[in-house]
């Protein structure tokens, strides 16, 4: 079955409940590591977690549960369409695009698997943000420390935004972005899982 447009028989999923969904469907994925799922006034979801798996990990499981995307080029949101699995994930299975308003995003239409449902997914967008706990930021400190012993009497200072790129100030190093940029490469704290022994 291809999917066009929502029908009267297809499930209704709201924000709330779109949230149970993906909480549990991150929980089986990475076992032992807590997510915070939640929905918004919005109607979006926000997932938060520390350490763990990277953004890219669980975005490749959160772009699901999104109702909408958005066209940058012409400033406009789009409906993707959704099914649901036996196990009840919910998965893409297209959109309409935004080609026929002089947009970027290509149409697309996907088949339905024969034991899957199509379904209304009442979301917007997904949020993730991945945090650090005091651990993980020790071990940027103890590896800066190690690497570069010119480094040894700085001081980084971290933060972590909403999207989870980081922001460091160093302070007595007289080539700061250079060397900011050589932790950042050896550390790849940012593309990788973080697993504290």
């Amino acid at each position: 079955m291809l999917y066009t447009h929502k029908t009267a028989r297809e499930e209704t999923i709201l924000a709330v409940d779109a949230a149970k969904l993906l909480r549990k469907e991150l929980a089986r994925e990475f076992p032992g590591q807590k997510f915070r799922v939640r929905s918004t006034r919005s109607l979006s979801l926000s997932v938060d977690w520390i350490d763990g798996p990277t953004i890219k990990q669980v975005e490749e499981i959160t772009q699901h549960y999104a109702g909408e995307g958005f066209d940058g080029m012409i400033d406009i949101s789009y409906p993707i369409y959704h099914y649901l699995t036996p196990s009840r994930e919910v998965r893409i299975c297209g959109t309409c695009g935004t080609v026929g308003s002089l947009g970027v995003v290509p149409p697309d239409r996907q088949t339905i698997p024969p034991d899957c449902e199509a379904c209304y997914l009442l979301t917007n967008y997904v949020l993730t943000s991945r945090h650090f706990s005091p651990a993980a930021i020790q071990r940027i400190f103890d590896d800066a420390r190690t690497t570069y012993n010119d480094l040894a009497t700085a001081v980084l200072k971290y933060t972590v935004c909403r999207e989870a790129y980081a922001n460091w100030w160093i302070e007595g190093a007289p080539r700061g972005n250079e060397i900011l940029h050589r932790i950042l490469s050896n550390l790849n704290l940012m593309t990788e899982p973080c697993k504290l022994s």
